[in-house]
């Protein structure tokens, strides 16, 4: 995750190193830019099982985060390469009750993103 977002970190340097000569005047992007974008979410609910009914349901909580760095590069007038790295991470509790134990499972993830976006110019 940390190589991703440090190449990412690189294109962007050489990108902005260079941005006079990417400079497109008629392009909403005209020069190359970086974002950052941090996203949670939670939840809460209960999972019933169909295969046995006599469970009961378990209540449960989830976490989501998501972290990503982008970059537009303008490469014309009309046309803009969107490139985009990231992590995310989850976590979900079950909880415990009489019939059924607790759990807890996590992971990890990464996200790779890569688009582009056309202007239609006068």
């Amino acid at each position: 995750m940390k190589k991703l977002v440090a190449v990412l970190g690189l294109v962007t340097v050489v990108s902005v190193v260079n941005c006079g000569a990417w400079e497109y005047p008629q392009n909403p992007d005209r020069f190359p830019s970086i974002g950052l974008n941090l996203t949670g979410e939670s939840m809460a609910g209960e999972v019933k099982s169909p295969s046995f009914p006599a469970l009961g349901s378990q209540d449960i909580e989830g976490t989501d985060s998501t972290l990503v760095l982008d970059t537009r590069l303008p490469l014309s007038n009309s046309f803009t390469l969107n490139i985009a790295l990231g992590g995310t991470r989850n976590e979900t509790k079950y909880k415990q009750t009489p019939t059924q134990d607790s759990a807890e499972i996590k992971g990890d993830g990464g996200i790779f993103s890569i688009g582009c976006r056309y202007y239609f110019n006068k």
